[in-house]
C-alpha cells in the first residue's frame, strides 16, 4: 500500500496543500464622498503550505502537484 506525502515539518499525512491569496483593490474617493472602484486589482499569493502547521512546502503549483503525487 502506498502512503501519500507527509509534511516535512509536522509529519502529518497530506492529501492537499493550502494556498493563501490576498486581493488588493483600489478605490477612488471623489469630492462628494463617493467611492468608485478603480481598474487595478491585484492578487498576491503565497506559496503552498501544510494545512495543519503552515510550513511552506512549494513555491508554485507545479512543485505543489509534484509533492502531492509523491508516495513514501
Amino acid at each position: 500500500m502506498q502512503d501519500g506525502p507527509k509534511c516535512p515539518n509536522c509529519g502529518r499525512p497530506l492529501s492537499y496543500l493550502k494556498r493563501t491569496c490576498t486581493e488588493s483593490t483600489e478605490y477612488e474617493l471623489s469630492v462628494d464622498g463617493c467611492y468608485e472602484k478603480a481598474e487595478n486589482d491585484s492578487e498576491d499569493c503565497s506559496g503552498f503550505v501544510c494545512p495543519y502547521c503552515g510550513y511552506l512546502i512549494a513555491y508554485d503549483e507545479t512543485e505543489a502537484i509534484e509533492f502531492l503525487r509523491q508516495s513514501k
